[in-house]
């Protein structure tokens, strides 16, 4: 990672890195972080990129529920155990992604996360093998469980492509090649 510009903003109760211009693997990006402290401890993170290679970084996947030991998506963006206090903003927005080794292009992506919420306020992502998921929700823990709604919009000729891209497909013979068309 190397940093070519940013302002810090360092006061009582945040730290904010802004207009950050990175190279990251090669390629540019922008992003800020902001962290308050205090009662407050909440966390933005807005990240842009033209591309990422995930799988260079996670090189034995990844993927949105538990199998085999995967990280998931979830355990990576979820609230901390201290999490009533603050949260994490997630919004990152990206033109390629290599990950699981399926292309998906135009990503975006807006998450709250905290140790009672986790929301998925915008998920699209635009191309993968022709298919395009779009949605979002939220999900409560009010300490009985998560209860809650996530919808998630796929229209795909052949879903196969999204669903190893999301890490929920393991070889052939297995349940996908039933699919067909999805909508």
């Amino acid at each position: 990672l190397e940093v070519q510009s940013g302002t810090l903003d360092w006061t009582e109760d945040r730290l904010a890195l802004n207009d950050i211009a990175y190279r990251f693997d090669g390629t540019d990006g922008t992003a800020s972080i902001t962290s308050g402290f205090g009662a407050t401890s909440d966390v933005d993170v807005k990240i842009a990129a033209k591309q990422l290679d995930v799988d260079s970084l996670v090189p034995n996947g990844w993927s949105l529920i538990r199998d085999g030991g995967l990280p998931t998506l979830v355990a990576t963006v979820g609230g901390s155990e201290d999490g009533a206090n603050g949260a994490l903003r997630l919004a990152v927005k990206i033109g390629s992604v290599l990950l699981n080794g399926v292309a998906a292009e135009n990503i975006a992506l807006n998450v709250v996360s905290n140790a009672k919420k986790f929301e998925i306020t915008t998920l699209d992502i635009g191309n993968v093998g022709g298919a395009r998921l779009q949605g979002g929700g939220t999900l409560l823990d009010e300490g009985n469980g998560p209860e809650g709604v996530l919808n998630f919009k796929l229209a795909a000729q052949d879903p196969r492509g999204f669903l190893r891209l999301a890490g929920l497909e393991y070889g052939a013979g297995n349940w996908t090649e039933a699919l067909g068309v999805i909508q």
